[in-house]
């Protein structure tokens, strides 16, 4: 996968001397780069740094050429030498530029690598789940209990679920006013009409819980 255009960081290169005046193996890294033999401009540049590693242009041009071939820690590190070689503000603007790259980059790795991990995990977590959530199979009289108590629980949510509509109701019809707790004055119903509501909800319930019981029996 092609990470840069070519010659997107090469517009500074020649501010302050000449490819023609550069050393052999920085000259030969250069063009390397320029005609996208990143693997050959590598080993050329690190040959210029080897004979002079005070060349900005080579640690530069290095950092370039890694963070193509997608080595984005070495990448970075070349930007930062780069960066105590030189005072030109083109060069670390660029260097700058590049190292936001390659730590973007290694924070995007970083975080599909822990995600494929933590998705693993989970798939195995859950196949575990799964395979120790089985339900045996149930015998005929236990699977008429199941569908009598099933069959109760509906009834009581819903139960439930009327009475808060019943508050809801009263609370939207009343026109007794009451002052609460931050000052504000409205409309509502009383404390004692909504625990009255509930508590005929929850006989009702208790009522189907135990009718429930006795025929599951």
């Amino acid at each position: 996968m092609r990470l840069l255009k070519t010659g997107l960081f090469l517009v500074a290169i020649s501010i302050s001397c000449p490819l023609a005046a550069l050393a052999d193996s920085m000259e030969e890294g250069a063009k390397l780069y320029a005609s996208k033999d990143y693997a050959k401009a590598k080993i050329a540049l690190e040959k210029a740094i080897t004979e002079n590693q005070k060349s900005w242009k080579a640690h530069l041009y290095l950092g370039h050429t890694f963070l193509t071939l997608g080595n984005f820690t070495h990448a970075k590190y070349q930007y930062q030498l780069c960066q105590r070689l030189t005072t030109n503000q083109a060069v670390l603007a660029q260097c700058s530029e590049g190292i936001t790259r390659a730590e973007k980059f290694l924070e995007k790795r970083n975080n599909n690598s822990y995600s494929s991990s933590g998705s693993t995990n989970s798939a195995s977590k859950a196949d575990s789940a799964q395979e120790s959530d089985k339900e045996p199979e149930l015998s005929p009289k236990e699977k008429r209990k199941k569908a009598i108590m099933d069959e109760a629980r509906e009834q009581m949510d819903k139960i439930r679920a009327d009475a808060k509509k019943q508050m809801e109701e009263e609370k939207n019809g009343s026109q007794e006013v009451f002052r609460y707790h931050d000052g504000r004055l409205g409309t509502d119903i009383s404390d004692e009409r909504e625990k009255e509501i509930m508590k005929e909800a929850e006989e009702k319930c208790k009522k189907i819980k135990e009718d429930a019981e006795l025929r599951s029996r």
